[in-house]
């Protein structure tokens, strides 16, 4: 009687610093009933790296985690680079970042977990180890026209747009109000406080991904909380949201708006932070969904820097950015009010509600929102520019219920 052989095992190629990576994927293949075969977890000291290597590759596929660390040739030796190689058509190729492969591995079909949450990141890697595979039913005869066709073939529904995973995503919410020179804007600090507590308690992005920025005598502050921020969502959700707030103004020679910290002179343009270095921070870090909100005067001077500046600057991809005036407009902090105009605008829909608003808010009906509520409050109209499906950027469900109907006479 003969033995079922064993399916071949999968041998994880990865370089160092992408350990994690590694053990996670393996784990789950493992999981899911894989064979996996992972050094750090079955070489053992004495072994020979080069013949336990050539024995892996020999006898089994080769899942190979495709980043910036394994076409460094720091990271990847000579040996391993042609000992993976040779797996030829055995090779399964997984992209766990941004980065673009070898010209001679960019042919091959790879699968990419870079931005997934958890759970649609297992779902993916599973999903790569099995071929499509022939359709168990008959095909439908693909002439037939009219609405005989149609009813005998519905559209199928549209999908359910369930909330981003804001749990593994981070913040930076950057208030000045308290000015060495120019007036204070008391109403940011409550801005501060409220959008720090609906962010960490109604989106779930956890205290220590929630960086606030209060007051910030350098604009260093400011870039060095972005780009901590932009790190910190690498390999997850990579949603990022960035919030200021704060006296805002044009260069006096280039136009271009300039972000006020609390000793910003305004005969002193370079006192004041560029927001193109705020654009570049976020065009640039991992997050792949961004929603950005400037409540300043001028604001909307930020909103052609979403364009790329030049060749070697990104364009702010699957980006959102909301600013709460237009390009020679101020923005409002009513004196006595505990949140300036706009700020209050979008919490009031965030805390509230939106009236006839869709079960879950995204950010163009959050935007809409708090667009109408402006305009009937006679405040300055916001505006917006959007990239790449940023106006579908999940945010939280919509708390607004209608009221029980009126009693019948």
């Amino acid at each position: 009687m003969s033995q079922t052989a064993k399916p071949p095992f999968l041998f994880i190629s990865y370089a160092e610093p992408d350990r994690s990576w590694a053990e996670w994927v393996a784990w789950e293949l493992q999981e899911a009933g894989h064979r996996v075969r992972l050094d750090r977890w079955d070489w053992r000291a004495g072994d020979n790296r080069q013949i336990e290597l050539g024995h892996a590759v020999e006898n089994g596929q080769v899942l190979a985690l495709f980043s910036e660390a394994y076409f460094d040739p720091r990271h990847s030796t000579a040996d391993h680079w042609a000992a993976v190689l040779a797996a030829g058509d055995r090779i399964i190729p997984v992209r766990i970042d941004e980065t673009e492969p070898p010209k001679l591995l960019r042919p091959l079909l790879a699968l990419s977990l870079y931005g997934l949450d958890h759970e649609s990141a297992r779902r993916e890697l599973l999903k790569v180890l099995h071929a499509p595979g022939r359709p168990r039913t008959r095909p439908p005869f693909p002439g037939a026209t009219g609405d005989t066709a149609r009813a005998r073939h519905p559209s199928p529904p549209p999908p359910i747009r369930r909330p981003s995973d804001w749990s593994t995503g981070a913040c930076v919410l950057v208030g000045v109000h308290t000015y060495q020179e120019l007036s204070d804007q008391p109403g940011v600090k409550g801005n501060l406080e409220d959008l720090r507590k609906l962010l960490t308690t109604s989106f779930g992005i956890p205290r220590d991904r929630c960086l606030v920025v209060d007051n910030p005598l350098d604009p260093r502050a400011v870039m060095d909380a972005i780009e901590r921020a932009g790190r910190a969502t690498a390999f997850e959700s990579g949603m990022l949201l960035v919030y200021y707030a704060g006296h805002g103004v044009p260069h006096p020679r280039t136009g271009q708006l300039l972000l006020s910290v609390a000793d910003s002179r305004v005969s002193s343009p370079h006192t004041f932070l560029p927001f193109e270095q705020v654009r570049e921070a976020v065009a640039t870090s991992p997050a792949s969904q961004r929603l950005v909100i400037i409540d300043c005067c001028y604001s909307a001077r930020g909103l052609d820097a979403l364009a790329a500046a030049g060749p070697l600057l990104p364009p702010i991809e699957g980006t959102f950015l909301m600013a709460s005036s237009g390009a020679t407009e101020v923005s409002l902090a009513p004196r006595g009010r505990p949140r300036t105009a706009f700020t209050d605008a979008l919490l009031g829909i965030l805390e509230q509600g939106l009236p006839g608003g869709p079960p879950l808010l995204d950010a163009e009906s959050l935007f809409e929102g708090a667009r109408r509520v402006c305009a009937d409050r006679k405040w300055p109209g916001p505006h917006r520019q959007v990239r790449n499906d940023g106006h579908l950027i999940p945010l939280i469900p919509n708390r607004w219920h209608p009221g029980p109907p009126p009693a019948a006479d």
